[in-house]
């Protein structure tokens, strides 16, 4: 097994990989991704234990299972499962979904930085890399090497904040950029509650006619850049004819994306609010605004218009 081959003999036996995997994909089925909920379940859920073998893990060696094996369960492992699942169901990946979240980093909000801050903890981070290389001794060792390795992480965040700013910029937009310590990769953006500002990401699915996920991706601030990964992903596993997203990600990359794979894309142009459906163009009226006049047997808009009205009309359902 892949999954085997990255662990050294010697020392404590770790848990089996296989008992791992079944105890991350049940909690996955049950809607459990925390790694506390996980352990949680690990010890009072019948079914997890028949699977797992009945394995008690700590909610941090799952973690570092997680980790050691990112790759595999992000890649090929991802794409086995997946081909297999679409087997036992008889399903393919005619016709796709696709549809994106946030998620809050697993970093603290005390940690955000700004360009001029994070360029002073630079300085004070070679400063104390310089000092601990001059002192002597084999137990200082440790010491210069967690200060070179959190001097680097510093310029990581720093080469992250530059871009950014630069990116932010070219969009013609003003105000400064911040970034947090943590995870650099992380964006500063709103939560779904739009009132918090929080580091997070942005995760996106693919899933098929029974909502199988046959691609994922993950981008720090962008549902739509992920398009053409997801799309190559669930063609993997089968030709998409149709493809289904909801108008936020109506824009010209999504488009071109379809048109090259010669899929068929469903997705409305504008967002709904309430009743109305209110167009991100100014090309149409809402169809809601349209009264039917029996006497002419044509229908009007606000602006007394029939002819015009009726052919935006036409054009509005259409699209």
């Amino acid at each position: 097994m892949s999954f085997e081959q990255s662990y050294r003999p010697g020392g404590r036996s770790p848990y089996a990989p296989r008992a791992m995997m079944g105890l991350i994909l049940y909690g996955i089925m049950q809607g459990v991704s925390s790694l506390r909920q996980l352990e949680r379940l690990a010890r009072t859920d019948l079914g997890c234990m028949w699977i797992s073998g009945g394995i008690l893990p700590d909610h941090s060696v799952i973690g570092r299972f997680i980790q050691r094996h990112e790759v595999r369960l992000s890649g090929e492992f991802f794409e086995k499962l997946t081909a297999r699942v679409l087997q036992v169901t008889g399903t393919g990946a005619g016709t796709v979904a696709g549809d994106g979240s946030i998620i809050e980093a697993a970093a603290s909000r005390f940690q955000e930085i700004k360009a001029e801050a994070l360029a002073e903890l630079i300085v004070k981070q070679r400063e104390k890399m310089a000092a601990s290389e001059q002192e002597a001794g084999e137990e200082k060792r440790w010491e210069t090497e967690k200060a070179r390795h959190d001097l680097n992480r510093l310029l990581e965040a720093q080469q992250v904040l530059e871009e950014r700013q630069q990116q932010r910029q070219a969009r013609g937009k003003k105000g400064e950029v911040t970034i947090n310590r943590q995870e650099p990769e992380a964006v500063i953006q709103p939560q779904k509650d739009k009132k918090r500002f929080l580091a997070s990401y942005k995760p996106s699915v693919l899933v098929n006619e029974l909502r199988i996920i046959i691609g994922q991706a993950v981008d720090p601030s962008s549902e739509t850049q992920v398009v053409t990964s997801l799309l190559d992903q669930a063609q993997q596993q089968g030709v998409i004819e149709t493809a289904l997203f909801d108008a936020g990600y109506f824009n010209q990359q999504v488009i071109d994306a379809t048109e090259e794979r010669g899929i068929e894309l469903l997705c409305p142009e504008g967002r709904s609010q309430g009743k109305d459906w209110h167009k991100q163009s100014g090309k149409y009226y809402p169809k809601s605004h349209f009264q039917y006049d029996p006497e002419q047997d044509h229908y009007r808009c606000p602006q007394g218009e029939i002819l015009t009205c009726q052919s935006r009309y036409k054009g509005n359902a259409a699209s």
